[in-house]
């Protein structure tokens, strides 16, 4: 009994299967989709938090320039920070902190000490210090909460939270919640006399 090559070969169909193409290229694209929609997801998460950053920094700057003229409150300056970023978060995810120095030189430094009686270099009770702000207390900070008066030096702290808009925390491990902060500083327009701050001991 003698068989063909032909009969032989339709006798294997798994033979056929080796050579059979179809699916191949579904296969190949199910690889590769997670990867690249991982990458397609960085690019947006990251696109989305500098167009944030623009927002935040344009915001702080324009709020530090109309408050340096000294014809605004508190609270009109904060509310140009509100306009600029509410579109993007709410209100309540944004911290505005606002103070204000004689020089550039003493943001976020003490108060300056003129009599430290034992020399350490610190202060401690009974000790002379320029009240910057006056308060009648020492302060490590010499900063004074506000806008300041006329030639001061305005420091301007804004910190805003918001929840990612890619999913890029859960195929990651990124934190959901991204926070970014912007500081400025910009000296007051002379626009009025300022007196000198007083030395107090105690």
């Amino acid at each position: 009994m003698t068989f063909s090559a032909g009969r032989w070969r339709s006798g294997l169909p798994l033979m056929g299967l080796r050579r059979n193409q179809c699916g191949a290229t579904a296969v190949e694209f199910a690889l590769i989709l997670l990867p690249m929609m991982i990458v397609i997801l960085a690019f947006l998460d990251f696109g989305h938090t500098l167009y944030v950053d623009s927002m935040l920094q344009g915001s702080v700057q324009d709020a530090a320039r109309q408050a340096t003229i000294g014809d605004r409150t508190d609270a009109q300056i904060d509310q140009i920070i509100y306009n600029g970023m509410t579109p993007l978060i709410s209100a309540d995810k944004i911290s505005i902190v606002r103070k204000s120095y004689r020089q550039f030189s003493g943001v976020g430094k003490p108060e300056t000490l003129v009599d430290d009686k034992n020399g350490n270099g610190v202060y401690d009770p009974g000790d002379c210090w320029i009240d910057t702000n006056p308060n009648g207390t020492f302060d490590t900070d010499a900063g004074q909460a506000g806008m300041g008066d006329a030639d001061d030096v305005l420091f301007f702290e804004v910190t805003i939270r918001y929840d990612r808009i890619t999913p890029m925390s859960r195929l990651l491990g990124w934190p959901n919640t991204v926070t970014r902060q912007i500081r400025t500083m910009m000296r007051n327009q002379p626009y009025a006399g300022r007196g000198s701050p007083a030395k107090v001991c105690g």
